[in-house]
């Protein structure tokens, strides 16, 4: 009997699971494991969607900045100041270009023009133009060298920019710096100070023509790297068709032995639009405290520059003052910055540039459409009515090389 009831409880002790706990086991661990999945997928697209973001803000302004570090020293001649905006210059500046003269520029350059045709108005037009802005229109047609920026290319409705000046630093045969090499056969900046020279200035790749004095009329002038580099976007990063758009650029140097604009470098991803505002300064600076300048013409920049008296040699009535007076959107046709008339006019005269970027996600957003208009630059894009996003980065950089020779402080 005990023997029968010891044998009894044993096996009560080693009973199994039932069907019903087993299936209740099971949708509980089930649900547990669910509830893990979902939490990591979840995490899994916030960070992808967080990696997204984190692109486009580092792009953005990776852009701007790559940009407004050139814009910076647009202008800059290795202390030359063209004719027609030397406040130094007394008499008539006139409208000629020669070897003493930069006249105010009254038509604008090819940027791509073959060096070989470079003559004296054109390397002018060069020194007086810090900058050009055109647009590429909504099939992609760059209406300046389409050669390079081709329509296959070209990101529609994205501005190009022209950005010129002298390197930032003295040309040496050994120097480490790329901008600062002086090769043979490259295009340099010559400033003569020697008063008996019979040009003020060089701009050539032709060394019997960069042999200017400096201030001593004992040695040669130094040297600097002419430097033109074309920013615009391009509608792919590495192979086209990728759909990845791209900021590119290309630079004005002596490659394979040709001087000229050489081949596409790509600078930045994700980027969609480049858009450029012009600062102009048109009104020069008023004569009494509280009062109006007075509006700048082409004609007042061929003429002397006007002070205000005899003993106001601080303003100048036929000049500007440094200060941007309007800003004006380059994103249209036949817009005031590309205008064949007043463009020259509104570039000669830019202080400051607004530099636009629009900048977009590598990769689409499941779930989402951009419906947004983006106001860039003074202009309007968008909307895009897809599953990328975006983001608008904007900056104004003041043209010191241009702006400060301009700034005449009270005595």
């Amino acid at each position: 009997m005990n023997r029968t009831l010891a044998g009894f409880r044993t096996r009560t002790l080693q009973r199994g699971l039932t069907l019903v706990e087993l299936m209740v086991g099971v949708a509980l661990s089930l649900l547990v494991i669910l509830a893990m999945l979902t939490l990591l997928m979840n995490v899994n697209r916030n960070s992808t969607e967080l990696a997204r973001t984190n692109s486009v803000i580092d792009n953005g302004r990776m852009a701007q900045q790559l940009i407004e570090a050139d814009l910076t020293h647009a202008g800059f001649w290795g202390g030359y100041v063209p004719t027609f905006d030397d406040l130094s210059v007394s008499g008539a500046v006139g409208a000629v270009n020669d070897a003493m003269t930069v006249a105010f520029p009254t038509a604008l350059p090819d940027p791509c023009a073959a060096v070989a045709t470079w003559n004296t108005d054109y390397r002018a037009q060069l020194i007086g133009l810090p900058l050009q802005v055109y647009q590429v229109s909504s099939s992609g047609a760059s209406p300046v060298c389409s050669s390079i920026i081709t329509a296959a290319e070209a990101q529609p409705d994205s501005d190009v920019l022209i950005v010129r000046h002298a390197a930032p630093c003295v040309a040496n045969a050994s120097a480490s710096e790329t901008d600062c090499l002086n090769t043979a056969g490259n295009m340099f900046f010559q400033l003569s100070r020697c008063p008996t020279d019979a040009a003020r200035f060089a701009l050539s790749a032709t060394p019997a023509d960069l042999v200017l004095k400096n201030g001593t009329c004992s040695a040669t002038a130094p040297l600097y790297r002419f430097l033109s580099t074309i920013y615009w976007v391009r509608n792919y990063f590495m192979t086209p068709g990728d759909n990845v758009p791209t900021l590119v650029r290309t630079r004005f140097q002596l490659q394979g032995g040709v001087l000229a604009h050489q081949q596409t470098e790509a600078l930045v991803d994700g980027i969609q639009a480049l858009r450029i505002q012009l600062g102009v300064d048109n009104v020069s600076k008023p004569t009494v405290a509280g009062g109006t300048g007075a509006t700048l013409t082409t004609a007042k920049f061929q003429q002397d520059v006007g002070w205000a008296s005899t003993t106001d040699t601080y303003t100048p009535t036929k000049r500007g003052d440094g200060n941007v007076d309007a800003y004006l959107a380059c994103a249209a046709a036949g817009s005031p910055c590309s205008d064949p008339v007043q463009g020259p006019f509104n570039l000669a005269n830019t202080v400051a540039v607004t530099v636009g970027v629009l900048a977009r996600a590598s990769s689409a957003t499941p779930g989402y459409v951009d419906v947004k208009n983006y106001s860039i630059a003074g202009s309007s894009i968008g909307p895009f009515n897809d599953a990328y996003k975006r983001h608008v980065y904007a900056e104004t950089v003041r043209l010191n090389n241009v702006s400060m020779r301009r700034e005449v402080p009270p005595p």
